[in-house]
């Protein structure tokens, strides 16, 4: 790259201060994704229309394992849940865990509440859908998995969760890299003691995105997983709510997920270069205190 050197013999990241604190890749990925620095096409271009299908709105089943999971009565949890100020000024962080593990029920309202589908129609430029959560577009393009180490009536492995049919698809048993994603969930909060007992693993169907919008389609799809991610934090605290974020990339070839999602999910790639976001963010049980949801990570894996 070319930079125009200052008088005094330097260039700009090296004088302002705001700008070397930048590193090059951040800058140029927030540059590239927003109006009024580059001149390419941008917002919802449908480039890909007569080209390529896009991909459905509801993804097809995983596996013919089936676990099918218990529907929370909202009715009643619109009146006996606590308020939204309540989870606020209770929140905070806690790396010890109690003993007792969650339960299939627990999991399954949890799951329910914040990433079901209410309903979908289908349209002249694909399937659409409404969830508990917004969407741009209405594209939805989050996918969860849950990875259960401890969970009372799921055996430990990795599950896709269908928010339509609100069931989960057996993916794997507990397997090597199963056990390796847990620990590297489990370092990556501290070295705690034990790993979490569900991990809530986000991936993104990308084309989904990709087929509709130009020129922001990464950024909007990290503005998602931050709605999503808030959304299940709402849900996970409503008696003694909790919660840490650690943000880390790492390089895809060799990674615990890499060797794991190549058997077991099919995730979009949209870049030539790969690129791993990992976002943990841990909800637990205070001191013994047993809260709604005792231990779940959540992990989001952008590939």
């Amino acid at each position: 790259m070319l930079s125009e050197v200052l008088p005094e013999g330097k260039i700009q990241e090296e004088t302002n201060i705001p700008l070397m604190q930048w590193e090059f890749h951040d800058l140029l990925f927030h540059t590239r994704s927003r109006l009024g620095r580059h001149d390419a096409p941008y917002g919802g271009t449908y480039r890909f229309l007569g080209k390529i299908d896009p991909l459905p709105g509801v993804k097809p089943p995983m596996s013919e394992e089936v676990i099918k999971l218990e529907q929370p009565d909202i009715s009643s949890l619109t009146t006996t849940d606590v308020s939204f100020t309540q989870v606020l000024e209770r929140r905070k962080s806690i790396r010890e865990y109690g003993e007792t593990s969650i339960t299939k029920q627990q999991l399954g309202e949890f799951l329910y509440r914040t990433g079901r589908i209410k309903n979908t129609r289908q349209t002249e430029l694909g399937e659409l859908s409404e969830r508990v959560y917004p969407s741009g577009g209405a594209i939805y393009e989050l996918e969860l998995y849950p990875l259960v180490h401890l969970c009372e009536g799921i055996s430990s492995g990795l599950y896709h969760y269908c928010p339509q049919k609100h069931q989960l698809y057996g993916l794997s048993g507990a397997t090597d890299p199963v056990a390796r994603l847990l620990n590297n969930a489990r370092m990556t909060m501290g070295n705690a003691s034990n790993p979490p007992q569900v991990l809530i693993i986000l991936a993104a169907r990308f084309q989904r995105l990709a087929w509709k919008y130009q020129s922001m389609s990464y950024g909007l799809l990290l503005k998602h997983v931050g709605v999503l991610v808030a959304l299940e934090e709402l849900d996970l605290n409503p008696t003694a709510p909790v919660l840490r974020t650690v943000r880390e990339s790492f390089p895809s070839h060799g990674s615990p997920v890499s060797s794991l999602l190549s058997n077991s999910i099919a995730f979009a790639s949209f870049y030539p270069v790969l690129m791993n976001l990992l976002m943990l963010v841990t909800f637990t049980m205070q001191s013994n205190k047993i809260t709604r949801f005792p231990v779940i990570m959540v992990t989001v894996y952008v590939v």
